[in-house]
């Protein structure tokens, strides 16, 4: 087997081999760069979304303090009137 790689490897354009090194090298660097620029952006939706709840979520617990609050106020001042 050795001695027929060594006999093979004279058949190898070299220049070819290192183009396409070259080339595969660089198609490795653009599907990682894609690969990552999607993970990024749904990491960054997900963040969003979740950012999104958050608030809505914070404001539902406002709203009912608010709601809350005012008919404490309103019962009190009935109690005083009444």
């Amino acid at each position: 087997l050795g001695w027929t790689l060594r006999i093979n490897s004279d058949f190898v354009n070299e220049e070819k081999a290192y183009e396409l090194k070259t080339m595969l090298d660089i198609k490795h660097r653009v599907a990682e760069i894609v690969w990552g620029g999607l993970l990024l952006l749904m990491l960054g939706l997900t963040v969003k979304e979740r950012i999104d709840n958050a608030i809505d979520v914070t404001s539902d617990v406002m709203g009912s303090i608010s709601n809350t609050l005012s008919t404490k106020k309103k019962d009190k001042a009935k109690m005083k009137s009444g």
